[in-house]
């Protein structure tokens, strides 16, 4: 799949950082090649392929069903996501059924769910701190101030509570 990315030209930068020294470093790799101070993908894999919009990890847990005789998977569950939504007892939902996680296999990152109709649902409290390790840039605005930097992002499950949900069918 050659040509499904622009090239990166020569001196450009991302933020405060110079690319020349990554983008050879990909060259080396066999990634990308350098032509006419521009730096083309070499590869036939689609760049982004392995990049998730849902999250930046790539440790995401499998939701299976277990329902029915042959297990399946329903869905997909980003890492940070997974500690909040499918703990052993929880209640999942996933297009409009209902699901209890009876099972989490955390070294294989899977999540084993049965249908569940009870109707309750349970969602995680948690208490997040962000915390700034770096400033790189500072600029006052009118009562605000703007930081580019880098920051720590702690997130703490404490507890669930229930809530009562109620499933139409049609």
């Amino acid at each position: 799949m050659r040509g499904v990315e622009l090239p990166f030209k020569d001196g450009e930068r991302f933020g405060r950082e110079d690319l020349n020294e990554m983008l050879k470093y990909l060259e080396e790799k066999g990634t990308l090649h350098h032509v006419d101070q521009n730096w083309y993908w070499t590869q036939d894999a689609y760049p982004a392929e392995k990049v998730s919009l849902r999250s930046a990890s790539e440790e995401n847990f499998v939701v299976v069903d277990t329902t029915k005789k042959k297990d399946e998977v329903i869905a997909e569950v980003d890492f940070t996501g997974a500690h909040t939504t499918l703990y052993e007892g929880a209640v999942y939902l996933c297009e409009s059924e209902l699901y209890t996680v009876e099972r989490l296999d955390y070294p294989n990152r899977r999540a084993y769910v049965r249908k569940d109709r009870r109707g309750l649902l349970y969602d995680a409290i948690d208490y997040t701190d962000v915390s700034i390790l770096e400033g790189f840039e500072r600029k006052q605005g009118e009562g605000t101030v703007f930081e580019h930097g880098e920051v720590k992002i702690a997130t703490r499950v404490v507890g669930y509570r229930r809530s009562n949900f109620i499933l139409l069918k049609t």
